[in-house]
């Protein structure tokens, strides 16, 4: 299987997970997750123990809090075992 295939497929995976836990958005298309929910601007802050990603206010902010993500909290092992967490203004 050609690289640029496999990462496709992997992506699209990707964003078949994200948007089973999105309420509304289960059998929305990838162009649309990225629109509404990627393609977006944000503030990363690097700390000793965590990673923070803040996002700005924005209509579907709502729809990822519910979905959980401002409450996940993800050990990232190759960045020094940081946690990632995730805001939403």
């Amino acid at each position: 299987m050609d690289f640029s295939v496999a990462l496709t497929v992997a992506g699209n995976l990707l964003y078949r997970l994200f948007a089973r836990r999105i309420a509304g958005f289960e059998q929305a298309h990838p162009k649309q997750l990225y629109r509404r929910f990627i393609n977006t601007l944000g503030e990363v802050e690097i700390g000793p123990e965590t990673i923070t990603v803040r996002y700005p206010k924005r209509a579907h902010n709502p729809l990822l809090v519910e979905a959980g993500f401002a409450w996940e909290r993800v050990r990232v092992p190759w960045l020094h075992d940081r946690v990632l967490r995730f805001e939403f203004g």
